[in-house]
């Protein structure tokens, strides 16, 4: 769950499923996740930034896709 002002604006959960990850993002606006060591291969539903070993995507809510 994110915070801000002490009101929840989005909340995420994670699952990892063999090579790939699975999510699914509540709230509103444009949020970004950064995978820190990690190049995501493809993902679906969310725009992708390789940012040097990290992997950042922007999103808003809804599901997303990545392999690892």
């Amino acid at each position: 769950m994110v915070y801000q002002n002490g009101l929840p604006v989005c909340s995420l959960s994670l699952k990892k499923n063999g090579e790939k990850i699975e999510g699914v993002l509540q709230g509103e606006g444009n949020v970004k996740i950064r995978f820190v060591n990690r190049k995501l291969r493809a993902v679906q539903g969310a725009d992708v930034k390789i940012d040097g070993n990290d992997t950042v995507i922007t999103m808003k809510a809804g599901e997303f896709v990545c392999e690892v």
